[in-house]
């Protein structure tokens, strides 16, 4: 069962690693970024990567204002709204 994401702070535990993002579009794919990262950091409805102190990446959230901790794989979050979703993976 997925679990609702209260608060962004989760992302914190999320450093040194490689990410994931799939973006969707009416349940088809129209998007993947996949880069390693040292930092996260949130600000605000927004997830920015860093690489090496360089920004590296954003990720605007106010867009999915549902967002839960995805069921199917370890360190896998879902991000919806009507017709769009984003699907966040993280790798060691």
């Amino acid at each position: 069962m997925e679990k609702q994401i209260r608060d962004l702070a989760i992302f914190n535990t999320y450093q040194n690693r490689q990410v994931i993002l799939n973006f969707y579009k009416d349940s088809l794919l129209i998007k993947r970024e996949a880069f390693h990262y040292s930092s996260l950091e949130i600000e605000g409805d927004c997830l920015f990567f860093y690489k090496n102190k360089e920004h590296r990446y954003t990720l605007s959230l106010k867009e999915y204002p549902i967002r839960v901790i995805g069921s199917d794989f370890q360190h896998y979050y879902v991000f919806t709204n009507d017709r769009n979703r984003a699907e966040i993976y993280f790798t060691n």
